[in-house]
């Protein structure tokens, strides 16, 4: 959603108008609108914290173990980290993961 914030704030500084933006991005009308707002109040456009379970394994922890070393096996850097396989895979197919995603 941080990214579709920058490019709504991108169209408006273009003078694209509210429904333009709407219709270009596919973001509702009213997160259209809180954009300049939070910029006139002197807020960042970055998301706050959420609540919920912290995560136990960053995706920078998994994809620096594989950056390292290539011919990891998702089961090992899951045992190494006392974790499951699965919380090992999940951040991995994340597109933040993904070399592109840098």
């Amino acid at each position: 959603m941080e990214a579709k914030r920058h490019e709504v704030a991108v169209l408006i500084r273009a003078g694209h108008g509210t429904n333009d933006i709407v219709t270009l991005t596919n973001v509702c009308r009213r997160s259209v609108s809180n954009v300049p707002q939070a910029h006139q109040n002197g807020q960042d456009l970055k998301d706050k914290p959420r609540c919920g379970r912290p995560v136990k394994l960053s995706t920078k922890v998994v994809q620096k173990a594989f950056t390292a070393n290539p011919k990891l096996a998702m089961a090992t850097l899951a045992r190494k980290k006392n974790v499951n396989k699965s919380t090992v895979s999940r951040p991995s197919r994340t597109r933040e993961a993904s070399p592109s995603g840098l």
